[in-house]
């Protein structure tokens, strides 16, 4: 899987290049996310706007992320597109993981 990142006011700003978290990529999202965690990363945007497609093997790799941060970390999404949105609220992940519309919102919201 392949993955963009940068920082952005100390918030570690994701962007998985692939068009699908799903069985096949995300062993390789997993190692990679929980990697940069363990390098210091405490707050994390997951900008998802090429992705397309997730499963349930993609969300379990974000909440093993959010459980990973712990207490002293936040997680938050933004921009998914529609399907990807979908998929947060039917398993209710909406309700511990913010998501935001576009990016700029996510990392506002982190200074907040």
């Amino acid at each position: 899987m392949d993955l963009t990142t940068r920082e952005e006011g100390g918030v570690l700003v994701l962007e998985p290049v692939d068009r699908r978290l799903d069985a096949h990529a995300a062993p390789a999202f997993k190692t990679q996310l929980l990697a940069r965690i363990d390098a210091g990363s405490r707050r994390v945007l997951l900008n998802l706007h090429n992705v397309v497609f997730v499963d349930s093997s993609g969300l379990g790799v974000i909440v093993s992320a959010l459980k990973h941060l712990g207490r002293e970390g936040e997680l938050k999404v933004c921009a998914p597109q529609a399907a990807v949105r979908s998929m947060f609220e039917l398993t209710r992940l909406h309700r511990v993981i913010g998501i935001f519309e576009t990016e700029a919102d996510g990392l506002k919201s982190f200074a907040a």
